[in-house]
C-alpha cells in the first residue's frame, strides 16, 4: 500500500510540473506576442483513479486540453476615397456691344446770295455746287428782274418778274452747268452768270 502511495505522489508532482511548465511557457508566449493579438491558453487536468482489488495498481491519467485563440485586430479592408473637389464654375458673360445707328446730318441746301442795284448785279457771278440756292434781293430804287438767258434772247428757264425795293427772288440749281441771266428792264446793263458744279 505504501508503495501504491509512493508512486501516487510522484506521479503527481510529474504532473504539477508540467503544468508549471505550461503556465510558465503560456507567460512567456503572453509577454512576447505583440500587442494586436491575444492568446489564451487553458488548461485544465483532470485525475481519474482507478482503483482494483488486490495488487494492481492505481492509474492516474492526465488529461490536458489547452484552448488557443488567437485574436488579430483587422486592418480596414479598404482606403476611403481621397476628396474630390470640383473645379470652380467660371461663367463669363458674353459681351454686350451696342452699335449706335449712324446718324446722319444732311446740311440745309446753301444759299448764295446776290444783290440787285441799279443796273447792277452784285457779284456779277457766283459759283454753287449741284443742289445749292441763288437768292437776289433788290436793293436798289427801281424795279429789276431776274431772266434766264441773253439780252433779247431769254431761255424760260426762269423770270423773277419786276422786284421792287426789297423784294427777293430764289431759285434751287439741279442741273449742273452756266447759266446766264439779265434784267429786261435794263438790257445789257444788267447782266450776271452763275455756274452750278456738280
Amino acid at each position: 500500500m505504501r508503495k501504491h502511495l509512493g508512486l501516487l505522489g510522484v506521479f503527481a508532482l510529474i504532473v504539477f510540473a508540467c503544468t508549471s511548465r505550461d503556465v510558465a511557457q503560456d507567460s512567456s508566449i503572453a509577454s512576447t506576442e505583440p500587442a494586436a493579438a491575444l492568446t489564451t491558453r487553458s488548461t485544465s487536468t483532470s485525475l481519474t483513479t482507478a482503483t482494483t482489488t488486490g495488487d494492481s495498481l492505481t492509474t492516474i491519467e492526465s488529461s490536458t486540453t489547452e484552448t488557443t485563440r488567437l485574436t488579430t485586430t483587422s486592418s480596414p479592408t479598404g482606403t476611403a476615397p481621397p476628396l474630390t473637389t470640383a473645379p470652380p464654375t467660371t461663367t463669363t458673360a458674353p459681351p454686350t456691344t451696342t452699335t449706335a445707328p449712324p446718324t446722319t446730318t444732311t446740311a440745309p441746301p446753301t444759299t448764295r446770295n446776290v444783290s440787285i442795284g441799279d443796273k447792277f448785279f452784285a457779284p456779277t457771278s457766283v459759283t454753287i455746287s449741284l443742289g445749292e440756292t441763288v437768292k437776289w434781293t433788290n436793293g436798289g430804287d427801281k424795279g429789276h428782274t431776274v431772266t434766264s438767258g441773253v439780252v433779247g434772247n431769254p431761255d424760260a428757264l426762269w423770270d423773277s418778274g419786276v422786284l421792287i425795293r426789297g423784294a427777293s427772288f430764289s431759285r434751287t440749281f439741279t442741273t449742273s452747268g452756266t447759266f446766264q441771266y439779265f434784267c429786261t428792264i435794263h438790257g445789257d446793263k444788267m447782266e450776271g452768270t452763275v455756274i452750278v458744279q456738280g
